[in-house]
């Protein structure tokens, strides 16, 4: 009985971190896709969006002073993780941003 509850007990926490570990995994994907994205965009590579570099985007063009929350006229990678995780939690789909 005692090697029972042991087994049942090993089995549950094996389970539970490998759980855990495919969670961690899909976030990293996650990020490094927003971050690709992100660098895609940023034509000039100086790690910030203009304007203009969105106007290959026109679905964030039209959402740029939506996504500039510090209002400095440029987009950091900050705030387009924001944008794009409020739009993932209000229910688009990953990825379907009119790009």
């Amino acid at each position: 009985m005692i090697i029972r509850i042991a087994t049942t007990a090993f089995i549950l926490l094996f389970s539970a971190g490998t759980i855990a570990e495919g969670m961690s995994k899909e976030a990293r994907t996650s990020a490094t896709q927003l971050q690709e994205d992100f660098v895609e965009l940023d034509q000039d590579a100086n790690g910030k969006l203009s304007q203009a570099e969105l106007n290959n985007s026109p679905e964030l063009a039209a959402e740029f002073f939506e996504i500039d929350l510090n209002e400095n006229n440029d987009i950091e990678l900050s705030e387009f993780v924001i944008y794009k995780s409020e739009a993932t939690a209000a229910g688009v789909p990953d990825g379907d941003y009119g790009d």
